[in-house]
């Protein structure tokens, strides 16, 4: 599938993150499935804007886990850290509403809730890395050059493309999968947005679990796994 144009975050639908029946991983990560888009939606997180001083999230830091890379950005724009937040209450919702269909088990709202484990932590999302990720440093001319993820500094203002890739989900939790695919970089510290995409990897490879790049310094786990043991060990993932 080609790479799609990316929508502004703001005006995503519930269509933009449907996803396919899960199936199971291979055996390396047993007890889990992957549930794959649909569609391969590109998200731009952040406002149409030229601005170097003035973009909706801040560049922290890459996150290395295994052969996997991984990156830290913090949500700056109030808009945005609303719109994560209502995105993954979506996925609850949308788990609570095929869990018949995918797992032949019954699960009420509450349940599907705690069983979240959200890549948001505090104002911080961490998403995968693509094998190349297009970035491009705008200056105070508004021009653009590009530049290697590797270069740029912490604490940069940046406004990223993510591709949803899906819903991995494990015997006690399922979290969100995404993956930065373009990004554009301003100056160091700041608020706001625009850019481009494309480098989309076509391969149907295993979901990877984001919990396993998360920082273990942030706040823990927002689902249950104790109260949920006994529920879950019926699960058949």
């Amino acid at each position: 599938m080609a790479s799609s144009r990316p929508i502004l975050f703001s005006k995503t639908q519930p269509c933009d993150f449907e996803v396919h029946v899960p199936r199971a991983n291979a055996a390396s990560r047993k007890d889990s499935m992957s549930a794959f888009a649909v569609k391969k939606t590109h998200v731009q997180l952040g406002a149409n804007c030229t601005d170097p001083r003035n973009m909706g999230c801040v560049f922290e830091k890459l996150v290395s886990a295994g052969s996997t890379k991984a990156v830290a950005i913090r949500l700056v724009d109030a808009d945005l850290q609303s719109w994560f937040c209502d995105y993954e209450a979506s996925m609850v919702a949308m788990l609570h509403r095929n869990c018949v269909e995918w797992f032949g088990k019954e699960m009420d709202l509450s349940q599907a809730r705690r069983m979240i484990a959200s890549i948001l932590r505090r104002d911080v999302v961490t998403v995968k890395c693509a094998k190349y990720v297009d970035v491009y440093k705008l200056d105070e001319n508004q021009d653009c050059s590009r530049m290697e993820l590797t270069d740029v500094l912490a604490n940069s203002l940046c406004i990223p493309i993510v591709q949803f890739d899906g819903l991995f989900i494990a015997k006690h939790h399922f979290s969100c999968s995404f993956t930065v695919t373009a990004m554009l970089v301003g100056d160091v510290q700041s608020t706001r947005e625009e850019a481009f995409s494309q480098f989309v990897q076509e391969e149907e490879r295993d979901l990877d679990d984001p919990q396993t790049y998360l920082s273990d310094e942030a706040s823990g786990h927002s689902f249950d796994t104790m109260k949920h043991d006994e529920y879950m060990s019926a699960f058949d993932v």
